[in-house]
Order: C-alpha cells, then structure tokens, then sequence
C-alpha cells in the first residue's frame, strides 16, 4: 500500500509538470477508469470486432477502447507513459503532429486489429475472434517505441542498460507480448493489437507524417521495415518488403520514395532541394557517420604510431660528409632524378639546398 502511494505521488507531480496536452489526455484516461466503474459499462468502452458491424456498430469505440482501464496499477503505468511520450514527441513535432498521430495510431491500429479477427473468422470459422476484447495502452506504447526507433534509434533505453536501444524496442515489446499470450498469461488481443499498432506507426511516419518543411515521411534507411529485425533475417526481410512496397506503389495506395540531398555549406553554395527528409535527419545521419568515423581512425592510429620508426636516434653519432663517388651519394643522386618529374606535375618551385661543407 505504502508502494503504491508513492508511484501515485510520483506520476502527479509528474502529470502537473508535464504540457497541457499530456494533461487533458490524463484526464480522460482517469474518467474512464472512473466510468468503468459503473456496472455494464465496460460493454460501452472496449472495443470487440463483432459489435463494430451491424446491429451494433459501436464505432466510438475506436475512440474509448486505447484509454480505458480497469486496473488502477495499469492506470498509473499509462500515465506515466503518457508523460514521458507527451514530454519527448511534442517539442520534437507539434501539438497539430502529435495528436494527429495519437489519432491515426488509435483508429487505424483498433481497425486493421479488427480486420484481421473478421479474416480469422471467415479462415479457421473461430468465433471467439469476434469476441476479443480489445482496451488499453499497450498497442499505443509500442506505437510511441515506433516513433522512438524514428527520433533516437542509437539512443539507449535505460542508462544502466547501454546495449538496449530504443532502435530494438519496438520488436522486444512485441516479443514479450508473445511470449506471455503463448505462456497463457495474456490474450491474443495483446499479439494482435501491438502487432497493428507497430504496422500503422511505421507505416504512418514512414509515407504519410507532414513535417515541418512541407515534405511528407521519412525515408531514412535506419527506419526501413527490415530494420526492426535482426541483422540476419533483415536482407530477406527487405525482399518482401520491398515486393509489397512496388504493389502498393502501383495501386496508389503508399507514395513513391523521394529523398532530399542538400549540396553546399554556405548560403552562396547551390543547393538543390527534392521533398523526403528533415535537416534534422540528415544531422542525425551525419553524427552517425562521425561516430563511425572516428570509430575507425581509433583503431587505425595505433598500429601506424607503432609502424613508423622515429626520425631521431638520440645514439647515432654526428653525421659526417660523405665521399664523394661513394655508393651513397649515387643513389641520393637516382632519388633526385627520380622525384624531378613530381616537380614538374605540381608546378610547385624546386627546393634548393646549398651544401657549406669544404
């Protein structure tokens, strides 16, 4: 009890610091949690697949069911997940974008899970699909890791877990689920609507999403669909899906890729322009490339600091002249002959040397 009343003071102060959007959505998700309390209400609030077509057709369900709960843990986990999403994909887009998205994730994520209980049913005659109860956060979080993956993909996770990165989010969320639905702990509604929600973000940010330039998604090859899986299986990945990509293309359904390339770094410099990418993509493939970068000349400078010999031997004795018809002066007399041509080539004038010796 003591735990939870602490969590509960947190996720307040939390809420109370957090912006006027993230509050409003706070606070429906806590009316609901409060209607639900009344009895046959919940009917009202979840969305099942089978009371979305006639008779029923309860279509606001579409909009209730993403922010309804019924278990006051689970309650304090949404909001808190609200802020922190509402506190990092705000600045970074705008209220218009970010609502936009919760939008489009919720709806388009609720009806394609639906389609695919209609399929089940109409395929394997399973009726229960019809019946699956569809309510809660947990498809929009894994929508939000999506958009995360998006804005940090090398970024880490947690700072005491470097090697989990918001880029392998999305797919460790959808594993879990799996995992607990097979184990029998959870649903297949889980399976479902985080899998739905992954589709619709990724295909929403990816083609659709307007972005401040005017320009229209992000073809960032870090944000492909094969990059959600793992570097073995993502060159067959990227074969499908590039497939489907070309059919969609063809039937007008997914627009046609475009990138942007900017050419110059001074306002003097020609600049050319085509509709795709954000600067700020572009800097966040730049630092990546840096990274890289100096990455390698770390590992190159070693072994060249240990190749090259030094050019001063501090137990080498005065030099003296050398005779002249000796071996020695022949051969600094070929390398002059034979270093005479780069002069030329270079255009850079002949160094002159005047030798002081009787």
């Amino acid at each position: 009890m003591r735990n939870k009343e602490d969590i509960s003071k947190h996720v307040i102060s939390m809420i109370q610091n957090s912006t006027l959007v993230t509050r409003g959505l706070c606070a429906f998700i806590i009316l609901l949690y409060l209607i639900g309390f009344i009895p046959s209400v919940d009917t009202q609030l979840v969305m099942t697949p089978g009371f979305l077509i006639p008779p029923q057709v309860k279509v606001w369900t579409l909009v209730t069911s993403p922010f309804y709960e019924t278990s006051f843990i689970v309650l304090l986990m949404d909001l808190a997940v609200l802020t922190v999403v509402g506190h990092v994909l705000e600045p970074l887009w705008n209220i218009r974008s970010y609502l936009i998205f919760i939008a489009v994730v919720n709806v388009g994520g609720l009806t394609l899970a639906a389609l695919i209980c209609y399929a089940v049913y109409f395929i394997a005659r399973l009726e229960s699909f019809l019946f699956l109860p569809f309510n809660g956060m947990y498809g929009f979080t894994c929508a939000c890791a999506v958009a995360f993956k998006q804005a940090h993909p090398d970024r880490p996770v947690l700072p005491v877990l470097p090697f989990l990165r918001y880029k392998d989010l999305p797919i460790l969320l959808l594993l879990v689920f799996v995992t607990l639905t097979v184990l029998g702990i959870l649903s297949s509604s889980y399976v479902i609507m985080s899998s739905t929600y992954i589709v619709v973000s990724w295909v929403f940010l990816r083609f659709y999403q307007t972005k401040s330039d005017g320009s229209r998604g992000d073809m960032a090859d870090s944000f492909s669909f094969a990059s959600f899986f793992p570097e073995a299986v993502q060159p067959l990945v990227s074969v499908a899906s590039g497939s489907v990509f070309h059919l969609l293309v063809m039937t007008s359904i997914c627009p046609e890729a475009v990138r942007t390339y900017d050419v110059g770094a001074s306002s003097s410099a020609i600049t050319i322009t085509l509709p795709g990418t954000l600067p700020a993509d572009a800097q966040r493939r730049k630092q990546r490339a840096i990274k890289a970068l100096n990455e390698r000349l770390n590992k190159l400078d070693q072994p060249q600091s240990s190749q090259w010999p030094s050019m001063e031997d501090e137990d080498s004795t005065p030099s003296q002249p050398l005779p002249q018809g000796s071996p020695d002066t022949i051969e600094l007399q070929d390398v002059a002959v034979e270093t005479e041509p780069s002069k030329e080539t270079t255009n850079e004038p002949a160094l002159t040397t005047t030798d002081h010796t009787s």
